[in-house]
């Protein structure tokens, strides 16, 4: 083999079936059982991954959340056009690192892959979730997206719609995510290192079980209410992307 073929095929993105090994970094996801399904022993850093569902609100965050909460002490978290405003207690509770948490709203899908590519490229962001909704994006854009995490050493996950999963897409690791009645199904379609097809499911959390059932038979919560002042301090710091220079290390939180 020719000494300049070898040099390409040693890239971490190249992946040979004779070859098991891989030198890309990972990080263990909180769910053993996941773990052991994926063959980097957990999600992929500096790349992107694609998580797919036919509907939001199943669970796909709180399978991120033991990454996210490391990660989050590490660098900052960026959540790019999120369908519902994410609950900062909630987050806080869970070991999210407020400080370090952007939340991005773009006007349209250009600019949502504009900060996109630009947050993961910076070098400042451990890790950059963007919802697209139902849009159909592009090979190209993916791919730019996944130049751009590699880049910066950073992590991109895209939440997509399901009917897209038979696209062709640049992703590292791609999930099918299906809402089961107390759990989440994960069908693995595509994962560096090896061969994909691995499915697997992993617990919903209770609110999300309750959520499923009747109103009727919703159990009692009691927990104390924050004033209107603590939540507001305890919430992220919001920008919008209109295609203006990005440096949120450098903004801070207004006084209250």
């Amino acid at each position: 083999m020719k000494p300049q073929l070898a040099e390409v095929l040693r890239h971490p993105t190249i992946w040979q079936a004779a070859r098991r090994s891989s030198t890309q970094p990972s990080l263990a996801t909180g769910y053993e059982r996941l773990n052991r399904q994926l063959h980097l022993g957990g999600w992929p850093l500096a790349s992107s991954t694609e998580l797919l569902s036919s509907e939001h609100g199943i669970g796909e965050l709180q399978i991120l959340l033991p990454a996210l909460r490391k990660l989050s002490q590490q660098g900052w978290i960026a959540l790019i056009a999120p369908p519902y405003l994410p609950y900062a207690p909630a987050l806080q509770q869970s070991g999210i690192n407020l400080k370090q948490l952007l939340i991005v709203q773009s006007r349209n899908i250009a600019d949502a892959l504009w900060a996109n590519e630009q947050l993961l490229r910076c070098g400042h962001f451990s890790a950059v979730l963007s919802w697209f909704g139902t849009a159909n994006i592009r090979y190209a854009q993916l791919r730019k997206l996944q130049i751009a995490a590699l880049e910066g050493q950073s992590w991109a996950v895209l939440f997509r719609p399901a009917q897209l999963a038979a696209q062709s897409s640049p992703a590292s690791l791609r999930i099918m995510l299906q809402a089961e009645p107390r759990h989440v199904g994960l069908h693995i379609l595509k994962q560096p290192g090896g061969w994909a097809g691995q499915k697997l499911v992993l617990p919903r959390s209770a609110d999300l079980v309750d959520a499923a059932l009747p109103v009727e038979q919703w159990p009692l919560h009691q927990s104390a209410q924050k004033s209107a002042k603590q939540q507001l301090k305890s919430m992220p710091l919001h920008i919008v992307a209109d295609k203006q220079p990005v440096n949120p290390p450098s903004v801070q939180q207004p006084e209250q």
